[in-house]
């Protein structure tokens, strides 16, 4: 279940059209009428319907709780951004990822005597416990 960036209902789509996806990798989808809006918000030719429609989308983005939402649609709207992946885009997400596997690695690979704390501790309670049962008992 999805819920729309722009007029925050819940909808259910397989592949939805993404507004924006966040510097955390989540992404922003857009339910169908949202998408639609914005097609015609964001259309060449000037018409009436292009006006209704970027009024609908200032109106729904009054409501809108996520910052970066209500930029990325302010961006769209404004011409600033686009659809289109450049080489740039690509060069962040290879980075990103870079960076995150690093962190993965990092994390990994740091094992201190509390990660061998437990099993030692219970080790050595069952010892003494056999060592009590078979002598001091």
């Amino acid at each position: 279940m999805n819920t729309c960036a722009v007029c925050n209902i819940r909808f259910e789509a397989e592949s939805p059209a993404i507004l924006f996806v966040s510097r955390y990798g989540s992404k922003r989808p857009l339910c169908e009428r949202c998408e639609a809006l914005l097609d015609l918000a964001t259309a060449k030719e000037d018409t009436a319907e292009k006006a209704e429609a970027r009024k609908s989308l200032t109106e729904l983005a009054v409501h809108m709780k996520d910052p970066d939402a209500v930029d990325a649609l302010a961006g769209v709207l404004a011409g600033e951004t686009s659809a289109e992946i450049t080489e740039e885009d690509i060069e962040a997400e290879k980075e990103w990822q870079e960076e995150n596997a690093e962190e993965e690695d990092e994390e990994a690979s740091k094992s201190s005597w509390l990660d061998y704390a437990m099993p030692i501790a219970v080790c050595a309670l069952f010892v003494a416990f056999i060592v009590w049962f078979s002598f001091f008992r």
